[in-house]
């Protein structure tokens, strides 16, 4: 049919016929569903990807929730027209994030390269350079170095590595991507990081804000992110953690994962 040339990628242009069962498949998808390969319907992928931006970010939610490649000349489609999420309602982008975010859970199939199913997802919006249209804020992470003591990676790779290390819960995924969104803006402003809770916390809300996300979900995120060095060196006194484990209290499971998820984002891959 005509119309399968219209859909954006060949593995959802495949049809049945209602009486006989028989598989039509006009595009080729039964062969990249074998091929474990997402390709646009057309042989001119700039036809496809130029009239939607968000097919850029369905391009690597597909990918990442089937443990599917990217056919090259699709790939490099994609990222001549990233551009074109600009003008898409930040409503949109937001749905697709949260199931990037949550590739892992819904299939369970494996990737590629053996990564985390989210973390592939968000490696390949920054390699389509959608993530400049996405969460610009979390580039600006990119090459600022960390500590080799405790860190492996810049601020961005880190940020992708806690993510992917948390439980898949879309509260906690989002706190683990944005645990340390603060942490540039305040070595420009500071130079130091010592108050990248509180500012990440507030970039976190602006963020979930413009992405008219859920309240008790924003407020949530932006709890954890602030909360998320508490106590970083155990030298809290006794009294003081006793109040702020009350006052904390229906945050501490996630906010201990978090923890946990951050020191295992801090290691060399």
């Amino acid at each position: 049919p005509e119309d399968a040339f219209r859909r954006d990628l060949t593995v959802n242009a495949l049809y049945a016929d209602a009486l006989t069962g028989e598989v039509i498949d006009p595009t080729g998808g039964l062969d990249d569903l074998a091929l474990r390969r997402i390709r646009v319907t057309s042989s001119n992928p700039d036809m496809i990807l130029q009239d939607d931006g968000l097919r850029v970010l369905r391009l690597a939610r597909f990918a990442c929730e089937l443990g599917f490649s990217i056919a090259p000349e699709t790939f490099e489609a994609a990222k001549r027209h990233a551009h074109g999420l600009q003008d898409i309602p930040a409503e949109r982008i937001y749905q697709e994030l949260c199931k990037i975010l949550l590739s892992d859970a819904r299939y369970h199939a494996p990737q590629p390269e053996g990564e985390a199913a989210p973390f592939r997802g968000m490696r390949l919006l920054y390699e389509l350079g959608a993530l400049p249209f996405v969460l610009p804020e979390l580039l600006e992470g990119v090459g600022v170095e960390q500590n080799p003591v405790y860190h492996a990676h810049d601020v961005f790779w880190h940020n992708l590595f806690t993510m992917a290390c948390t439980p898949p819960d879309l509260v906690l995924r989002f706190a683990g991507l944005l645990h340390d969104v603060g942490k540039p803006f305040c070595m420009l402003r500071d130079g130091n990081t010592y108050a990248h809770p509180e500012e990440g916390g507030r970039i976190a809300g602006e963020i979930l804000a413009r992405f008219r996300a859920p309240k008790r979900t924003a407020e949530r995120v932006c709890e954890l992110v602030r909360l998320h060095m508490y106590d970083f060196d155990g030298r809290t006194k006794p009294g003081k953690l006793r109040r702020f484990f009350v006052r904390n209290a229906p945050l501490l499971d996630d906010l201990l994962l978090l923890k946990q998820a951050d020191y295992s984002g801090c290691m060399d891959d």
